[in-house]
């Protein structure tokens, strides 16, 4: 397996960061978690993610008892493995796809992106032994 472009890793973690300063600094809320940490190999990455209540996915999801969406968990998953291990298009599927708990702020969770083959990346959330969700996504190999 190839190595992932190191480069597009750090945009990916700056442009959260960025994203969620730029939010906080205006007053606002954020689309993005702050990471606190993350490790990186050729086919791992691991990011520790700070889940807070002040974040946009939290209005309305749900008043009174915040959940994050699983759609959401989804799409950072994606979002994130795309930009690491170099897939210029979508899955064109997600296997074994499972919410084993809600995520409720305050919290930190870890995201885990595992490159298991050329073309599936498997994803976690879990703080400790505690799995939230997991899945596969299967790309279809157009790679840039």
């Amino acid at each position: 397996m190839s190595k992932p472009d190191r480069a597009m890793s750090y945009i990916v973690f700056e442009h959260i960061l960025d994203k969620a300063k730029s939010t906080v600094a205006d007053g606002g809320s954020s689309s993005f978690p702050v990471v606190l940490s993350h490790n990186a190999s050729a086919d791992d990455l691991r990011l520790t993610l700070d889940i807070k209540p002040d974040l946009d996915c939290f209005r309305g999801h749900f008043p009174g008892n915040p959940v994050l969406p699983g759609v959401l968990q989804l799409h950072w998953a994606v979002a994130i493995g795309m930009a690491v291990f170099g897939y210029s298009e979508l899955p064109m599927e997600i296997l074994r796809l499972k919410f084993k708990a809600v995520i409720v702020p305050p919290t930190a969770i870890n995201l885990a992106l595992t490159r298991t083959a050329p073309l599936d990346v498997r994803f976690e959330y879990s703080a400790g032994e505690h799995q939230y969700s997991l899945g596969m996504l299967r790309f279809n190999g157009n790679q840039p």
